[in-house]
């Protein structure tokens, strides 16, 4: 395959995920017998993930409250008080990336 064929496919592929994108939001998503469908869909799929989600959660708890008390000192622009009060969840989220530490600047005078 060359650069060419490359790009016309590329070109297929994305009319195609456009126009299906556009049924959707035109046609599939307002037929009743869509919706029926794909709420049982759905709530199949809730049923037999239940113990998934549970256990996701339960793995996932502490940094998804660390997150959330992060995100709240930051609206609240109080970022020095969650790094004072919350040492370990900060120390958590800089481990996982979710912030980028402060470079420390140390100055001579």
């Amino acid at each position: 395959m060359n650069e060419k064929e490359i790009q016309r496919i590329l070109a297929i592929h994305k009319n195609m995920l456009e126009s299906s994108r556009k049924r959707y939001h035109e046609v599939k998503k307002h037929d009743p017998e869509f919706i029926k469908k794909n709420r049982a869909r759905s709530n199949k799929w809730y049923e037999l993930n239940r113990e998934k989600r549970i256990e996701k959660y339960n793995n996932e708890k502490h940094m998804i409250n660390a997150k959330a008390s992060y995100n709240y000192y930051k609206n609240k622009n109080n970022l020095e008080l969650f790094k004072v009060r919350h040492k370990a969840k900060y120390d958590i989220l800089v481990d996982v990336g979710y912030i980028k530490e402060d470079p420390i600047v140390i100055s001579f005078q």
